[in-house]
């Protein structure tokens, strides 16, 4: 059974791949916490949206690619 989130976190520790960690230092101009930051802010526009899975993430992506 996965552990309960933390109602109010102020942190969490992950050991993140390279691919992560460049995703995050890209997202932030170099800076993983601004990263992290723009990236939850991108996911919450995108839900907002109605994407909510990859299998909708990826048609937006191809109608944008295809335009």
């Amino acid at each position: 059974m996965p552990k309960r989130p933390i109602e109010n976190p102020k942190m969490f520790q992950r050991k993140l791949t390279e691919k992560q960690l460049a995703v995050l230092l890209a997202a932030g101009a170099g800076n993983t916490t601004e990263g992290l930051e723009v990236l939850v802010e991108c996911y919450q526009r995108l839900y907002n949206a109605g994407i909510k899975n990859d299998a909708q993430l990826e048609t937006f992506i191809n109608r944008i690619n295809k335009s």
